[in-house]
């Protein structure tokens, strides 16, 4: 079951399509503690650098009870996402898999320039992102009603970003779904239904928000 909120930040401008980008595995770097800009290591367990990479990637994950930190350092040569600039998505939610929802926050972070997800672009990152979320006041959302009722979901959308599928049959669905992006000019929602099982996946809201420079 999950509740998230997305941040998407982009700033955008021109770059070499030749870099270099380090690469630390994802199982290699995890700490018992919550990394800050204060406490975050000098260096990485088994990292390199790899030439001729197309983009370089920081992905960081903290969850609470118990606090963990995870950080890959990727060095991606599949097409990226965006041909030239900077992309950070920020993702935060409670994922109640068992009695109790889990606090989880991550950190998706594309870049275009040379040796860009350095571990002194991440302190950079980190000091400079400051998030306040009072996502726990919802957490209830997160228990479903049963037996659950196709009614209870309004449907409409508006968006461009996504498939937004209104025509399911009120029947099949299983769950309601609100997402949903706000950027300089207008707001996009899609408000519909979904036929997954709530008890495999529960997914409550999601939001993007967007930002770009030329």
């Amino acid at each position: 079951m999950l509740f998230y909120l997305f941040l998407t930040f982009q700033v955008l401008y021109t770059v070499s399509s030749e870099i270099s980008c380090y690469y630390c595995p994802y199982d290699e770097n995890g700490f018992n503690y919550i990394i800050t800009d204060d406490n975050i290591p000098t260096e990485l367990r088994n990292c390199s650098l790899k030439a001729n990479s197309k983009q370089c990637m920081i992905q960081i994950f903290w969850q609470r009870n118990p606090d963990t930190t995870k950080i890959t350092l990727i060095a991606d040569d599949n097409e990226p996402s965006i041909l030239q600039g900077h992309k950070l998505q920020v993702n935060i939610g409670y994922d109640k898999t068992g009695l109790m929802p889990i606090w989880e926050k991550g950190i998706i972070y594309e870049c275009h320039t040379d040796q860009c997800n350095s571990i002194s672009q991440l302190k950079r990152l980190l000091s400079s992102l400051m998030i306040t979320d009072n996502l726990y006041q919802l957490t209830y959302l997160l228990n479903p009603v049963l037996p659950f009722q196709g009614e209870w979901c309004y449907r409409g959308s508006n968006v461009t970003f996504e498939e937004c599928d209104t025509t399911i049959p009120t029947s099949s669905c299983k769950q309601c779904i609100l997402s949903g992006m706000i950027n300089q000019t207008r707001t996009e929602l899609c408000a519909t239904c979904s036929t997954n099982d709530p008890d495999k996946e529960f997914s409550i809201i999601s939001t993007s928000y967007s930002y770009s420079t030329h």
